[in-house]
């Protein structure tokens, strides 16, 4: 997979409030902030047991914030949204014993990168796979957006589409399917690092069979 659960923060953080449970929730406890430090006071899960990784999201105190790093069972840096995952972290508004969740959208965008990996057919046995791609951040954004839409697809079920979850739904599957329209990635099929090919996701690939 490409995108990562703060490509999705960066685009809508607000997926991380009104669709919480359609995550996956890997910890939840309460924990206090202190600079770009969350220590634990108490975890249904140990972070490093949990798996959480960098690049997820934490809500703490209602508030999505980046995953930078895990330190310990109890203790993760933390960071305010940054414009770039090689920035120096934002310290978050600090508190003390205060609710968090580590949520992460992964089986969602898991999904999306499937899709994505057959319309520019990566995904064959015989060929170039995402091991092949140069760069990945023109895939990221488009597991993000489509990992947006099923995020919001689920959360509008039961208000239907007319609501604002369904109208985000919406917004999301016409910005995700916008993007692949115009997605193309080069790929490296000699293992030089170097650009030999252009995959763009809008042409069909054959395969003789």
């Amino acid at each position: 997979m490409f995108a990562l659960d703060r490509d999705m923060l960066a685009i809508e953080p607000h997926a991380y409030t009104d669709a919480l449970w359609a995550g996956l929730r890997l910890s939840s406890g309460t924990a206090t902030v202190v600079g770009t430090t969350l220590t634990a006071a108490s975890a249904s899960v140990g972070f490093l047991d949990a798996g959480v990784q960098a690049g997820q999201v934490v809500v703490f105190n209602g508030v999505p914030l980046e995953v930078v790093g895990v330190t310990s069972q109890t203790v993760l840096e933390v960071s305010r949204l940054r414009a770039s995952a090689g920035d120096v972290p934002l310290p978050p508004t600090p508190g003390t014993d205060v609710s968090f969740s580590v949520v992460s959208f992964a089986p969602q965008i898991r999904i999306v990168h499937g899709q994505v990996m057959g319309l520019l057919g990566l995904d064959r046995p015989d060929g170039p796979g995402p091991e092949a791609v140069v760069d990945g951040s023109a895939l990221a954004h488009v597991e993000a957006l489509g990992a947006l839409h099923l995020v919001y697809a689920a959360a509008s079920v039961l208000s239907g589409p007319s609501s604002a979850l369904g109208a985000r739904a919406a917004m999301y599957a016409d910005m995700f399917s916008r993007a692949r329209r115009t997605l193309a990635v080069g790929l490296d099929l000699d293992g030089d690092g170097e650009v030999d090919a252009t995959r763009r996701a809008s042409i069909v690939h054959l395969v003789r069979g």
